[in-house]
């Protein structure tokens, strides 16, 4: 069946359905037929789904049902939150596709990588491999329809045998991460309970809208998570974004809520749009937003484009998966807090509604990738391949130098190894022409020192590493008129939030970009082990002493305050027994602290990561004597929440 029939069926179906229904009984899917011994996401929550939000151990436990019950889906677990909550995806595609997902994965990962593929293989493999399309929903907590949308399109695709939802299963692999921010979610529908009235409130002003602090759109620590995808500080960014990279999906969709009172907002975005961005992609957008439309002009839904969300920042869900090579779409739904909510028009929005949008949302998403997967894995393959041609005057790899702090640097690579970025170290000084910095200055050659971290752009996630590490991105001209005229004659800026995040800047680290590929030697970076602490020196006659230029030190000082021993620091630097220090190195001195100080010494630098130096004598030969007023005794600090 060809996919422009497929999806005109999908229309008649939409078609029939609003002919038939009120809006508030529309069927999430008209006319559909189900395996019977599948259950339907109504029978495990006890109300139809839609009448309530569904919580997290009622999601956790119906997607564990689908995977028993269903032989076209797999549960896949990829970590843990930060309460505890496990974090699953479904992955849902034909038994046929299935029964060789491992092979079907290992041929697009074979299209990730351009180097190993010629472009004929390519292009024959693109004709005979599903496509992969990654579905989120609900990363924050209190924007709460998507996650019960994302029930309903896993029990489609899980139980229905109409041919639509047939040739979806046959032409793509589709993962669902039905719950992106547990904690949040659960935080937020415990005071929607505590708020709630016998009546539900239709008013967006009462506190049954609007919460109370700290709400729930943010994690355990309250971090917005669609902020997270390329610093990965929250153990839901890494999980998630192992994942996506584990299946180099060709479509990513984000799904959200936004105000009351406006209408639903789908890709694509309006500039600033990152230049490093394609004008492939672009296109794309605009292919899945015409069906999408089709599909809520059908309802008679109201619907934008372009209008607020920019896509300037890498970091976004909507975002990231761009510079992997993915089509990224945005989905933003007026949200009703699970019940409902009468609008300044005087119409009623109520939740089943807003889930309603999503689940349709999703299922014309993925109607169009199943109609152009040839031409979206094609395209795919394509994008990475470019990243093997460089433009002229465009960075072609950047030079991270190691300093003082080990520690920050090299968390600095594992963010980028977890992103599917490569890296390589060098094993020698080498001299490097044609550097610039992070200040913007050039540099005819510089000496980098042994160890320094080579990240070349000429690999497949190079678009990826060149907008999370260059120092300067570039707006457009056009809409630097825009921006200015908003401000003067506004008072308010066209940016939607992030303007700025160059993750070298942001983690202090000396680094410089060239135009000139490397032709330094650099062996291939895995993986980075942790430090092994120690004690240096033995048992000493005057004390212990460590520098506080390594992250690792705070640790190791919390657990020493914790620990109720003496701890002094350094104001000014100074140098003693052959080493020199800086300013807040930590001294412990014997006649201050218990005799346990030796054992709990030995104990913190394994723990921490850390040297720790013995000293017998206080003299310096240079800065400050550690008997001196120099060095101040700490308090173990006390932190009130205000």
């Amino acid at each position: 069946m060809s996919g422009v029939k497929t999806f005109a069926l999908f229309l008649l179906s939409l078609s029939t359905a609003v002919s038939t229904f009120s809006q508030d009984d529309l069927p999430f899917y008209p006319g559909g037929t189900y395996r019977e011994e599948i259950l339907p996401p109504d029978s495990l929550l006890g109300v139809p789904l839609g009448h309530r939000p569904a919580r997290y151990d009622e999601v956790i436990r119906y997607i564990t049902v689908l995977a028993d019950q269903s032989p076209r889906v797999s549960l896949v677990a990829t970590g843990a939150t930060h309460e505890g909550r496990t974090l699953y995806y479904l992955l849902i595609s034909s038994e046929a596709n299935l029964a060789r997902i491992e092979e079907v994965r290992e041929t697009v990962a074979r299209l990730a990588d351009p180097r190993g593929v010629s472009a004929e293989e390519a292009s024959s493999l693109s004709e005979d491999t599903p496509a992969v399309v990654w579905l989120g929903y609900g990363i924050h907590g209190d924007e709460l329809s998507s996650v019960d949308a994302a029930l309903q399109v896993a029990y489609q695709l899980a139980a229905g045998t109409d041919e639509a939802t047939m040739k979806l299963l046959d032409g793509l692999v589709v993962c669902i991460d039905p719950i992106q921010n547990p904690d949040g979610r659960e935080r937020f529908l415990s005071q929607m309970e505590q708020w709630a009235g016998v009546v539900p409130s239709d008013d967006r002003l009462s506190i049954h809208h609007t919460g109370v602090w700290p709400y729930g759109r943010g994690n355990h620590y309250l971090f917005d998570l669609n902020r997270d995808w390329i610093m990965l500080v929250h153990p839901e960014s890494r999980a998630r974004v192992g994942a996506i990279t584990h299946w180099n999906p060709q479509l990513v969709v984000d799904s959200h809520e936004m105000g009351a009172y406006d209408t639903y907002l789908f890709s694509p975005p309006r500039e600033p749009i990152n230049t490093n961005i394609g004008s492939n992609l672009r296109r794309w957008l605009s292919v899945f937003a015409a069906d999408h439309a089709k599909a809520f002009d059908r309802y008679g839904w109201s619907y934008y484009t372009r209008e607020w969300n920019d896509q300037w920042y890498p970091g976004y869900g909507s975002a990231w998966g761009q510079y992997l090579g993915a089509v990224g779409i945005l989905y933003e739904q007026a949200g009703v807090d699970g019940s409902l909510i009468k609008k300044p028009d005087g119409t009623t929005m109520r939740y089943r509604e807003t889930v309603h949008h999503h689940v349709v949302s999703s299922l014309a998403n993925l109607t169009t990738a199943a109609e152009r997967r040839a031409d979206l894995l094609h395209d795919f393959a394509s994008l990475k391949r470019s990243m093997l041609r460089k433009r002229s005057n465009d960075p072609a790899v950047f030079y991270l130098v190691p300093g003082e702090n080990r520690t920050r640097i090299h968390r600095l690579i594992e963010v980028l190894l977890a992103q599917g970025i490569r890296v390589s170290a060098t094993d020698r000084e080498a001299r490097v022409s044609n550097l610039h910095d992070t200040r913007g200055n050039q540099h005819s050659s510089v000496q980098l020192p042994a160890g320094t971290f080579v990240v070349s752009l000429d690999q497949p996630a190079g678009i990826l590493a060149k907008a999370i590490l260059e120092f300067d991105p570039r707006m457009i001209t056009s809409f630097l008129e825009e921006e200015r005229k908003s401000l003067e004659k506004k008072g308010r800026s066209r940016m939607y939030d992030v303007s700025a995040w160059s993750l070298p800047m942001a983690y202090d680290i000396t680094a410089y970009w060239s135009a000139d590929r490397s032709d330094v030697s650099a062996a291939a970076v895995d993986s980075l082990s942790e430090p092994a602490g120690s004690v240096h020196g033995g048992r000493p006659a005057y004390g212990f002493l460590f520098d506080c230029r390594d992250d690792r030190a705070p640790h190791a000082l919390s657990m020493l305050l914790a620990g109720g021993f003496r701890v002094r620091s350094a104001r000014e630097p100074f140098r003693i027994a052959g080493r020199s220090y800086g300013r807040g190195a930590v001294l412990l001195r014997l006649s201050e602290n218990p005799d346990t100080l030796y054992q709990a010494v030995e104990r913190v630098a394994d723990a921490a990561g850390i040297t720790i130096h013995s000293l017998n004598t206080a003299l310096s030969t240079e800065g400050p004597d550690l008997g001196g007023n120099d060095f101040v005794l700490l308090r173990e600090p006390r932190i009130a929440l205000i």
